[in-house]
């Protein structure tokens, strides 16, 4: 920021005689101008002292260990690719975990499926047998293995039930639960 002189008019210039009027030299006012800021200073301030702080922390375990600082260097280097080294193990390795549970949601939802299906055909089948009461028999299918529960009228029919759960595809085994009635629960109808 400058400051300047007022500037004299040019007819001030000019004698009354008609010539030149040189202006008295006043002597310049002290002008304060404003130093400039100097921003990275600080940031330098910082830098160096970091780098400081750093080097008094390598010299002072550079004085409690005996081995070259090479050597410690390596170590250092070393032991960070084994962090690395571990790191993408445990990724690869929760990759891998990752991959399994889908496989195995999968896995369990066709089963499911496949429960379902095989439940379905049990059924099925058991309607067609007029011996035995396909609404009243609950069937369960879990990983292929059949369950029959509810009442049958005779030893022969909870047989056929059986055989009859045991035939759609991907049936493992039959759990025949069917009780028949006992000897003194039967009433006997006569015709009036």
């Amino acid at each position: 920021m400058r400051f300047f002189a007022k500037q004299p008019q040019p007819r001030s210039l000019i004698a009354p005689d008609g010539s030149l009027r040189v202006p008295e030299a006043r002597p310049a006012a002290h002008v304060v101008q404003p130093v400039p800021r100097r921003r990275g200073s600080a940031l330098a301030w910082l830098l160096a002292l970091g780098i400081g702080a750093a080097s008094a922390v390598v010299t002072i375990v550079a004085l409690q260990d005996p081995r070259s600082l090479g050597t410690q260097v390596d170590d250092t280097v070393a032991r960070v690719r084994s962090v690395g080294d571990q790191a993408g193990q445990t990724v690869a390795q929760s990759q891998n975990a990752a991959a399994e549970a889908s496989r195995n949601a999968l896995d369990g939802v066709a089963t499911a499926i496949d429960d379902t299906g095989i439940s379905a055909k049990v059924k099925a089948a058991l309607a067609v047998d007029p011996a035995l009461s396909a609404s009243r028999i609950e069937v369960q299918t879990q990983n292929g293995v059949v369950r029959l529960e509810g009442p049958a009228p005779d030893e022969a029919a909870k047989a056929r039930a059986t055989v009859l759960a045991a035939a759609p595809d991907g049936v493992r085994s039959v759990d025949n639960r069917l009780v028949l009635p006992q000897p003194g629960n039967v009433v006997a109808a006569v015709p009036r």
